[in-house]
């Protein structure tokens, strides 16, 4: 049975899939982020009132769906699992368990787990993910 561990924030998603052999794969999925460029491009000097609202919105809802197609590029390579366990910082790790509760229920199945963890080495991650399932 193929074990998962990913550790994802905004900026990328790093995953480790281990096998019942001891084999091991590890990849690093990228955030193309698009949302900085938008809010520069609607940040005036000059605040408008009413006008600032509506911009904020349409950044918000950029983010949104940045965040939606990142997370829709994130979950093909952990949907070959047996098992996972989700880890990161802030609210990512909360916010790919609900995109696959919400949007993927067949992998949410098989999350056993959503833990916080702040930024580590690719070694410490290893060695998390592997402590995990006792491998």
């Amino acid at each position: 049975m193929k074990k998962v561990g990913i550790w994802i924030d905004k900026r990328n998603a790093h995953i480790l899939s281990l096998d019942g052999e001891g084999n091991e794969h590890f990849e690093t999925v990228l955030h193309d982020v698009e949302s900085q460029d938008v809010i520069k491009a609607f940040r005036d000097k000059d605040k408008q009132g009413p006008n600032e609202i509506i911009k904020d919105k349409k950044v918000l809802e950029t983010e949104k769906h940045d965040l939606k197609n990142y997370l829709d590029t994130v979950i093909p390579h952990i949907s070959e699992a047996g098992k996972i366990v989700i880890y990161g910082p802030a609210e990512m790790p909360q916010k790919l368990e609900t995109e696959l509760k919400t949007h993927y229920k067949d992998v949410y199945d098989k999350v056993k787990d959503v833990l916080k963890a702040d930024s580590m080495t690719q070694n410490q991650f290893k060695a998390l993910v592997k402590n995990y399932y006792n491998m």
